[in-house]
């Protein structure tokens, strides 16, 4: 028999906070420059987060491409050194695509 709070505590869980967020890097005001959690130095914070933004539309685009356009859906071989030789085959595929295209253009 659940107690009278129990559906209450379990809907106010939050998600764990991202040490990554803006928020949560540091600032060194000498250098001027913002340190990640692992302690990497990042010159320009805006710089980062446009291009961790825009990094989610690349790859989407290309994974797209691959499933869409060239038909690929799943893996043909099994085990992980087999997977990892057919996805080298794919991405290698894809970039031979655009290389050639862009000779064509």
């Amino acid at each position: 028999m659940k107690y009278n709070y129990f559906d209450k505590e379990q809907k106010s869980k939050k998600a764990p906070e991202n040490p990554f967020a803006s928020d949560n890097l540091f600032y060194n005001k000498e250098q001027d420059c913002y340190y990640c959690p692992m302690g990497q130095q990042m010159r320009n914070i805006r710089t980062f987060s446009k291009k961790r933004k825009q990094r989610c539309w690349d790859v989407e685009a290309v994974f797209g491409n691959i499933k869409q356009n060239m038909n690929f859906k799943r893996f043909m071989l099994r085990g992980i050194e087999k997977v990892t030789i057919e996805t080298g085959l794919i991405a290698l595929a894809h970039n031979l695509k655009k290389y050639t295209h862009q000779l064509e253009v």
